[in-house]
C-alpha cells in the first residue's frame, strides 16, 4: 500500500503541474489572438480557425472543467487510501 500511496500521489503532483502549464499556454495563446485579431483577417486566418476553434474549444473545456474534475478525483482518492490506511 505504501507504494500506491507514494504513486497516487506523484500522480497528483505531476497532473496538477500539467494542468498548471496547459492553461498557462492557453492564456498566452488566447491573449496573442486578442493582439492579431483586428488585423489578421485573409483566407489564410479562416483556414487557421477551422481548426485552432475547435481545439480552442476543447481545451477550454479541459482547462475549465475536466483538469479541475480529474484533480478532484484524484484527491479523493488519495484521502480515502489514507483514511484506509492511517485512518485519518
Amino acid at each position: 500500500m505504501d507504494r500506491q500511496h507514494e504513486e497516487l500521489i506523484r500522480f497528483g503532483s505531476m497532473l496538477r503541474h500539467i494542468n498548471t502549464e496547459i492553461n498557462a499556454a492557453y492564456v498566452e495563446l488566447a491573449q496573442a489572438h486578442v493582439r492579431v485579431d483586428a488585423d489578421w483577417q485573409d483566407a489564410f486566418r479562416r483556414s487557421y480557425d477551422s481548426v485552432y476553434v475547435p481545439l480552442a474549444e476543447k481545451v477550454t473545456r479541459y482547462v475549465r472543467h475536466e483538469g479541475p474534475a480529474y484533480e478532484k478525483f484524484i484527491e479523493e482518492k488519495k484521502r480515502a487510501l489514507e483514511r484506509y490506511r492511517f485512518g485519518l
